[in-house]
């Protein structure tokens, strides 16, 4: 709801702005050069929603400051496609029907059982993108998702993990039911666990291939996945406005990788020195689970007694918390 009246008052205030820079031409008054250059800034702008190069001069600067940004301000730049697009989703939503699918996810870390169950809403939306910023991509029947996303503690442990696209991606082409989860056929399930702490933390992907195959590693296995339920709800009930945004998200990606991973995933250099990667997944020369230890950088700089107080200031401040309660164990 939020970025929907955002986006409301930055259409608004976008519209104000583009007045601004034809007023020049609006009371003829063009001789000084600044009425030349608001124009030119104006007709850029415009032109930008048949050629899309021309909006680079305003997504690049943001793109290399602040990603998650550049689609909001491509849904501003580009309203007289957008908007139309987001009231159809707004107003279809009323009327459409969510698919709602229940994944329950066994994973036993030391010893200790745990069994999360993660909802996923499902539904069409209208979207836009662009392909490599040089031409316009529309969609009418894009799959989009709301919740499918864990990121929580597990006793000592963050268990962390995005499926939402690849199970709405599925569900709504192809019909899912309960029972073991299929083959998604949009790459294998991925499943990220975090261990330890400050100097000593490991973080584990385990990628689930095929999907109904055991798969162990340090004290840690991960069960497969099973589908509880599968029901139906009105989509103005689940769907948020958020969700039904008229641009190509990062969200809108098949083996999206949780926040607090990616996070883990960004770290420096020399941060990096304070995590090892773990991975674990199928060879496909051998058909054989294959664990891989990522050597990671030394710490340097840094005297050896003073690792783990370095690490966990580090981590601290750059590793968001998870999001979700902490995970119950299953009593045995």
């Amino acid at each position: 709801m939020f970025s929907a009246i955002l986006f409301f008052f930055a259409l608004g205030a976008y519209a104000a702005f583009l007045l601004w820079c034809f007023l020049p031409v609006i009371r003829l008054r063009m001789g000084h050069w600044l009425g030349w250059l608001r124009v030119f800034v104006g007709v850029l702008l415009l032109g930008a929603n048949i050629i899309p190069i021309l909006s680079w001069p305003f997504l690049l600067p943001v793109a290399a400051t602040y990603t998650p940004g550049v689609d909001r301000l491509m849904a501003v730049l580009f309203f007289p496609r957008t908007l139309p697009k987001y009231l159809m989703n707004i107003y279809e939503s009323w009327y459409a029907t969510a698919t709602i699918v229940d994944v329950k996810y066994p994973i036993e870390i030391s010893g200790i059982r745990y069994e999360p169950v993660v909802r996923t809403a499902c539904v069409y939306r209208r979207a836009l993108s662009l392909d490599k910023g040089l031409a316009f991509v529309s969609f009418n029947k894009f799959p989009t998702s709301s919740g499918g996303v864990l990121s929580a503690y597990a006793g000592h442990s963050i268990v962390a993990l995005d499926h939402s696209y690849n199970i709405c991606s599925h569900g709504l082409r192809k019909g899912l039911s309960r029972g073991p989860l299929p083959d998604l056929g949009t790459g294998s399930p991925v499943v990220y666990i975090v261990r330890g702490e400050a100097y000593n933390t490991r973080v584990y992907t385990l990628r689930h291939s095929p999907p109904n195959q055991t798969v162990s590693v340090d004290k840690i296995t991960l069960h497969p996945l099973k589908i509880v339920d599968v029901t139906r709800q009105p989509a103005r009930n689940v769907i948020s406005l958020d969700d039904l945004w008229p641009i190509l998200q990062s969200k809108d990606r098949s083996l999206k990788v949780p926040i607090i991973i990616q996070a883990f995933q960004h770290l420096s250099v020399g941060d990096r020195a304070c995590v090892r990667f773990v991975s674990l997944g199928t060879d496909f020369r051998s058909n054989k689970l294959k664990i891989t230890r990522h050597a990671r950088p030394i710490l340097k700089d840094v005297p050896v007694n003073e690792h783990m107080a370095h690490c966990r200031e580090v981590l601290e401040r750059k590793i968001p918390l998870p999001t979700n309660p902490e995970l119950v164990p299953i009593a045995r």
